[in-house]
């Protein structure tokens, strides 16, 4: 057997690194873009012949969200208890696995276009990608950062959830009318300022964002200044701006 970067088949190139999609039995030979989940996707590894006629690759499997295995435990992010899908993936979403196996290059049914979600990338989202991996051995999958987007149609940034601290900082200047030691809010054009360490909101202000399922993510505020009544505020994250609403990364 020996070892190739690249093979031809019906006048396509495949090389190592490429992704696939696989066909079985019961899928057609022709691919329909409208129904690509009817097809095994996978990444070529290395190419491996023994001639011309006998070509190989070792192939390392990308599961549809659908396919992923049950978690030794279950997740509280668990779509349901027959499968290991996640609620935050989204429909074009492809988890990359350390499931590699041999197959047959006519086994192929053509080359599929997947891309890393990178953090920077905000329009990844309309086509396949990837960003976490699953191990097949601990059936465990690897850690990500939660993100979310921003629903005013003005800006759509992603931010991490700890870029949405900086929400506290606008409900202490409205509630304390004091303007914080810092111009690190994200402005409505999407650009931050420069962030300082000062947070004068420490002991008086605190926030945490929940999940409302379906619906928008909401920032609660809990005011714990001295001589106030201790409460949990979610009108604070309402009536700033649609700049503290976000969404999930999969709705």
């Amino acid at each position: 057997m020996k070892n190739y970067n690249n093979f031809i088949i019906q006048g396509d190139t495949y090389k190592n690194n490429h992704f696939i999609y696989v066909r079985s039995d019961e899928t057609p030979k022709e691919i329909d873009k409208e129904n690509l989940k009817v097809f095994w996707a996978a990444r070529i590894l290395q190419v491996i012949t023994q001639n011309a006629q006998h070509v190989y690759a070792l192939i390392a499997w990308m599961y549809w969200a659908d396919e992923l295995p049950l978690p030794k435990v279950r997740a509280p992010d668990q779509v349901s208890a027959s499968g290991g899908k996640r609620t935050y993936y989204s429909k074009h979403e492809l988890i990359a696995s350390s499931y590699m196996e041999v197959l047959d290059m006519l086994s192929f049914a053509g080359k599929a276009e997947v891309v890393e979600w990178r953090e920077e990338d905000n329009n990844v989202q309309s086509k396949l990608h990837w960003r976490q991996t699953f191990c097949r051995e601990t059936k465990e999958l690897s850690k990500i950062r939660s993100m979310f987007i921003c629903d005013n149609p003005f800006c759509k940034i992603w931010l991490h959830k700890a870029c949405l601290t900086n929400a506290i900082k606008k409900t202490y200047t409205k509630l304390v009318d004091t303007e914080p030691e810092t111009n690190g809010i994200l402005k409505p054009n999407g650009k931050a300022g420069k962030v300082s360490k000062s947070k004068p909101f420490d002991g008086k202000f605190s926030a945490k964002i929940r999940d409302q399922g379906d619906g928008p993510q909401t920032i609660f505020f809990q005011d714990s200044r001295s001589g106030q009544k201790s409460r949990e505020c979610e009108e604070a994250s309402r009536v700033q701006s649609a700049m503290w609403s976000y969404n999930s990364i999969s709705h």
